[in-house]
């Protein structure tokens, strides 16, 4: 960096043989002028990081200078910040002499190597440049509080000169001997603060945090203004499993889905033994035969089935722990098997409390119509979301792609088969996504889709699902629907929703919506709901006929 401009006076010229003056400075020597010192060849190109960090060494160290500087200058000292302009105005009362910050190679306080002199209006418009409250503030304090002890210093100085001098001329009293002088009051605390906050900076400029999780320790405006100062984090290099993933991924998603003559809906029921609702499923699925599949997941034991849609539609079963990656398991099993018909189009997870909200004509447009999956998906800052993530995951799942939803999703072919295909992703909820470890309660089931997909796909998916849910209650699981719960207001409530909502699990509760889209136009959300209590059945059934038509 050359030389800063000299705030004031003139410079002594310096012999080029003998170099700058050393030596301590008594305070009966005039002031001494040091010459420019430049740090780095004039032909060096400098980058911006390496200058902005200079800059901020220059004003720790000029600060420090001040202080020591201040006692035995033959100058006045004084500085003012001006809040009405980038520059700091030098002097007291228009007296525009310069104050010299240059620290001194010899000095006894502070044994530091010399520095080129310190323009201070540099510096306070560099500090403003970079727009930082705390670190202006600091800073300013720092130069007023140091300017104010001057002052009094000085004050101090030119009134017990002035008394001698009265004494001396009427040559009646002796002049007394050398007074002690106190030392200087220095603000060091001060000079700490504005210390740390510079090798902070300095740090947080060349090494730029990865992520903008980093900021956590700011507020959001604070946290903004240092990102947009920072300069852009390096692209990360992916894992050799990671791209293999990736190319896989994109391969699938490329290719064109495969074309049925009969296209079909897969209904897949994960349930731990009965489905209490099969006959209301019967009465939706009939008459709609070919239509359609079924596939039964039951964890606990094998349900006695009424329906003749259900009849050996079992597949194999594993035992379901709730929280846990089981549930993911069995998830992707009901995918696989229901992969192996090539006429299945769409995939839907059902629970044994779920029941439809609408006929089978109605779900099967609405579903076959479009190109998207519906995978509840969004950002949740609070504990039960973003304070489930693990670094363990790191580097293929970083805390900023973390998401959280609903587990009952309604899928298209190609991202059914994407699902199948992953093992890289998987393995990191696996391993590191379940109730207790590092005294986290992930749930495997609520963020492995919805992260997997913001990650590979998230133009792909529609951000709800089409399952409605009641969680007004705020427990860990949603409200449980009773029969005197159930009459034609209510499924006419569910059934009207066009927004999709979500809260965050912070103390701010934030409510984040969503209208929901059906290739561009916004229709109602929920085509299937639950939870259902299975003495509800009787009523579901009377009323089938007419809200399914609504």
């Amino acid at each position: 960096m050359h030389a800063l401009l000299e705030a004031g006076g003139t410079r002594a010229p310096v012999d080029p043989q003998e170099g700058p003056s050393k030596g301590p400075v008594s305070s009966d020597q005039p002031h001494l002028r040091y010459p420019d010192i430049q740090m780095f060849p004039s032909d060096m190109m400098m980058s911006t990081d390496i200058q902005v960090a200079f800059g901020f060494y220059q004003v720790v160290f000029g600060l420090v200078s001040m202080l020591d500087n201040c006692p035995t200058s033959s100058m006045v000292p004084g500085l003012v910040w001006s809040e009405d302009a980038d520059q700091v105005d030098q002097g007291i009362d228009g007296n525009k002499e310069a104050v010299d910050v240059h620290p001194r190679a010899t000095t006894g306080h502070f044994p530091l190597p010399a520095l080129p002199r310190f323009d201070v209006g540099f510096l306070a418009s560099q500090v403003k440049k970079f727009q930082i409250p705390d670190l202006q503030f600091l800073i300013r304090s720092s130069f007023q509080l140091i300017a104010s002890d001057c002052r009094n210093l000085h004050t101090n100085q030119l009134k017990m000169k002035t008394g001698q001098w009265r004494l001396g001329m009427g040559d009646m009293q002796t002049v007394p001997g050398a007074r002690h002088r106190p030392p200087l009051k220095r603000p060091l605390w001060i000079i700490v603060l504005v210390s740390l906050v510079s090798i902070f900076v300095i740090c947080a400029f060349l090494y730029p945090p990865q992520s903008s999780a980093a900021c956590y320790i700011f507020s959001s405006r604070g946290c903004k203004a240092i990102t947009d100062w920072l300069p852009p984090a390096p692209a990360r290099e992916y894992t050799d499993a990671e791209i293999a993933s990736r190319v896989v991924i994109r391969e699938i998603l490329s290719a064109p889905p495969i074309q049925s003559k009969n296209p079909k809906i897969a209904f897949m029921f994960l349930t731990p033994s009965a489905l209490p609702f099969e006959k209301l499923w019967d009465k939706f699925f009939h008459g709609h035969e070919g239509r359609f599949s079924v596939y039964v997941h039951a964890s606990k034991e094998k349900a006695i089935h009424l329906s003749r849609y259900f009849f050996n539609r079992e597949i194999r079963s594993d035992p379901v722990i709730w929280g846990k990656i089981s549930m993911v398991d069995a998830e992707r099993r009901l995918l696989v098997n229901a992969l192996e018909d090539p006429d299945n189009q769409h995939f839907v997870l059902l629970s044994e409390s779920c029941v439809p909200l609408y006929t089978f004509d109605h779900i099967y447009d609405y579903l076959m119509n479009t190109n998207i999956s519906y995978v509840d998906c969004f950002e949740d800052p609070g504990p039960h979301g973003n304070g489930r993530y693990s670094e363990h995951m790191l580097p293929e799942i970083e805390k900023k792609d973390f998401r959280k939803g609903a587990q009952w999703f309604t899928m298209k072919r190609q991202h059914a088969v994407i699902v199948m295909a992953d093992g890289l992703y998987y393995s990191k909820f696996r391993d590191y996504c379940r109730p207790g470890l590092d005294g986290r309660n992930c749930i495997a089931d609520e963020h492995y889709l919805p992260t997997f997909f913001n990650i590979i796909d998230p133009g792909g998916i529609a951000n709800w699902s089409v399952t409605h849910v009641d969680w007004s209650e705020r427990k860990w699981h949603p409200k449980l629907y009773k029969g005197q719960d159930i009459t034609s207001d209510l499924l006419k409530n569910i059934t009207s929703v066009d927004v999709s909502v979500h809260v965050t699990s912070d103390e701010k509760r934030v409510v984040q919506k969503w209208p929901c889209l059906w290739n561009g136009i916004q229709r109602p959300c929920y085509l299937f709901a639950r939870k259902f209590h299975p003495e509800t059945l009787n009523n579901l059934l009377h009323l089938f006929a007419n809200y399914t038509t609504i």
